[in-house]
C-alpha cells in the first residue's frame, strides 16, 4: 500500500508539471454606489485648487489580474511563464467597480468610475481611465469622491466632466484628457436656498465655453463656464422655468437642448447662441404620427442630429442652424427603437438593433446617407440584451459602449 501510495502522488504531481494553462482572476462587481443622502447644504470642498491646463504625464499601467490556482495539499505548480491571461475585462478596468460615464476627445476615449484601487482603503473612490483603442487602458492617479455623468472636449483634448457628490454638484478638468483634477467647490455648483440638492447630468461645450445641464428637485438647472473652471448659474428663460432636461449638444452657432416643457406638458428643443438667452423651438415639423421632438441631440459635421420618440418607431430630424428642422427617415427600419446617437470626427453614428444591419451600427458622413457599418458586426459581439442601458463614444474608427458593470462594447467603424 506505501508503495501504490508513493507512485500515485508521484504521477499527481508529474501530472501537475505539464501543465501550462493559467487562468485570471476577475473581481466579481458589488452592488451599486449609492448615491447618497441629500442635504441642504454643501461646505467647501477639501480637495485643492485644480492647476491650469497643462500637459501631464500619464501614470504607468497598473499590474495585470493576479494567477491564482486551487487549494492542493500539493505543492504549488509554478505556472507557465510564456503562457497569456486572458481576463474577460481589459486590464486595469478589472478594477473597475462601476462604469459611470464614457467620452471620447477624438482620438483618446476617457471613461469614468469607482475603482477597487482606491489607495485610501475607501471602496468608492472615483477614477478614470484612458485608452486610443478601447482595447487597453491606463487608470489614471485621480482619487476622488462622487459620480461623473458625462464629457465634453475641446479640440486640443482638454475638457471636463461634470456630475455631483451627495447634495451637490461636481466638475473635474484635464488639459490632455489623461489626468484629472477635481474643480474647486464654489457658490454655482452648491444648491440654492430652499433647494435640496444640485445635480449635474450632461454637458457640452461651443466655441463661447460651456454649458452644463441637470436639476434641482424637479426642475432643470443650467450652469455656464468659459474656462471648466469658473462657473455660474444662467438666469432663469421663461420657457426654461418648470423643465426637466433630456440631452444638450453644442455645434459653432450654440447650443440644442431636448427635454420636456409642462403648462401643458409637452416634449420641447430649446436654441441658444451663447447658454444665456434660450428659445423654445415650436415649428419642428411633424412626420407620419410623430408626436414631439424630445429626445437625444448631438452635433456633427452637418449641424445638430435630434432623435424623437414616435408612435410607429423613432424618427431624426437635422439642423445647420438650431432653428430650422428637417425630418429625414432613419437608417433602419422604421419601426426600429434608436438606442443611441453617437457623434464621431466627420460623421454620424446611430445604433439601431435593426434586421437590415447586422452589426446595429450605422454611419454617416451627412445624417442623410446611411450605410451599415458591417466592420462592426465582424469585430464585436453585439451587447448583451442590445443597448438601452448603455452608454457609447466613438473616435474616427472606434465605437465603444459599457454598462455598470461588465466588459466594454468594442467595434470598428471602417472607414
Amino acid at each position: 500500500m506505501r508503495i501504490v501510495l508513493v507512485i500515485g502522488i508521484v504521477v499527481v504531481v508529474l501530472a501537475g508539471c505539464t501543465s501550462t494553462g493559467s487562468t485570471s482572476s476577475v473581481p466579481t462587481a458589488d452592488p451599486p454606489m449609492a448615491t447618497g443622502t441629500p442635504k441642504t447644504t454643501v461646505g467647501p470642498s477639501p480637495t485643492p485648487s485644480v492647476p491650469a491646463f497643462s500637459p501631464a504625464v500619464a501614470s504607468s499601467t497598473p499590474a495585470g489580474p493576479t494567477l491564482t490556482t486551487s487549494p492542493s495539499p500539493l505543492p504549488p505548480v509554478s505556472p507557465d511563464p510564456t503562457a497569456t491571461p486572458m481576463p474577460s475585462v481589459p486590464p486595469p478596468l478589472d478594477q473597475a467597480r462601476r462604469m459611470d460615464a464614457i467620452g471620447s476627445s477624438g482620438t483618446r476615449f476617457v471613461l469614468a468610475g469607482a475603482t477597487t484601487d482606491a489607495g485610501d482603503g475607501s471602496r468608492d473612490a472615483l477614477a478614470f481611465w484612458t485608452s486610443q483603442d478601447g482595447v487597453t487602458w491606463t487608470e489614471g492617479s485621480e482619487r476622488s469622491s462622487g459620480v461623473a455623468t458625462e464629457f465634453a472636449f475641446d479640440p486640443t483634448g482638454g475638457g471636463i466632466a461634470v456630475g455631483y457628490e451627495g447634495a451637490g454638484a461636481a466638475v473635474w478638468a484635464t488639459g490632455d484628457g489623461i489626468e484629472w483634477s477635481r474643480v474647486p467647490d464654489q457658490p454655482a455648483l452648491r444648491p440654492l436656498d430652499g433647494e435640496a440638492s444640485i445635480r449635474l447630468r450632461h454637458v457640452a461645450r461651443a466655441d463661447g465655453g460651456y454649458i452644463a445641464v441637470g436639476e434641482s428637485g424637479p426642475w432643470a438647472v443650467i450652469l455656464m463656464s468659459t474656462d471648466g473652471l469658473t462657473w455660474s448659474r444662467s438666469s432663469a428663460t421663461p420657457s426654461l422655468t418648470r423643465v426637466t432636461l433630456e440631452s444638450i449638444a453644442g455645434a459653432q452657432g450654440g447650443f440644442v437642448l431636448t427635454g420636456h416643457a409642462r403648462s401643458p406638458w409637452r416634449n420641447a428643443i430649446w436654441y441658444s447662441a451663447d447658454g444665456a438667452a434660450w428659445s423654445e423651438i415650436r415649428d419642428v415639423p411633424q412626420e407620419r404620427g410623430r408626436y414631439g421632438n424630445s429626445g437625444i441631440v448631438v452635433s456633427g459635421p452637418q449641424g445638430w442630429l435630434l432623435k424623437s420618440q414616435t408612435y410607429e418607431g423613432d424618427g431624426l430630424w437635422v439642423s445647420q442652424d438650431g432653428e430650422d428642422w428637417t425630418f429625414i427617415a432613419e437608417p433602419g427600419d422604421p419601426a426600429d427603437q434608436i438606442a443611441a446617437l453617437v457623434p464621431a470626427p466627420g460623421r454620424y453614428v446611430v445604433v439601431e438593433p435593426s434586421g437590415r444591419c447586422s452589426s446595429g451600427v450605422w454611419t454617416s458622413p451627412d445624417a442623410r446617407a446611411w450605410a451599415c457599418a458591417e466592420s462592426a458586426a465582424e469585430s464585436a459581439t453585439a451587447p448583451d440584451g442590445l443597448i438601452y442601458d448603455w452608454k457609447f463614444a466613438a473616435s474616427d474608427r472606434t465605437i465603444v459602449g459599457i454598462r455598470e458593470t461588465g466588459p466594454p462594447w468594442i467595434a470598428d467603424l471602417g472607414d
